[in-house]
């Protein structure tokens, strides 16, 4: 899980979403701090696309080798 204000912003209400943009609109530090630890966390746990269509060819060539397809 992302941690909440440091690497992703979470709501639960309404208000509080709307507190959340006000907050990230008018401070330009924290939004940047935020997007881009977000960033580095979507790298180094392997969720880019680069990693998630790696992980997809492999599963189904494995599951194509042992079905004897290729």
């Amino acid at each position: 899980m992302f941690r909440e204000d440091e690497e992703a912003a979470y709501f639960r209400t309404k208000e509080e979403f709307i507190q959340k943009l006000d907050l990230y609109l008018t401070d330009d530090k924290r939004r940047s701090s935020v997007a881009r630890s977000g960033y580095q966390r979507v790298i180094s746990d392997g969720h880019d696309i680069v990693s998630r269509m790696k992980s997809m060819l492999s599963m189904v060539i494995v599951t194509e080798l042992q079905r004897g397809c290729v």
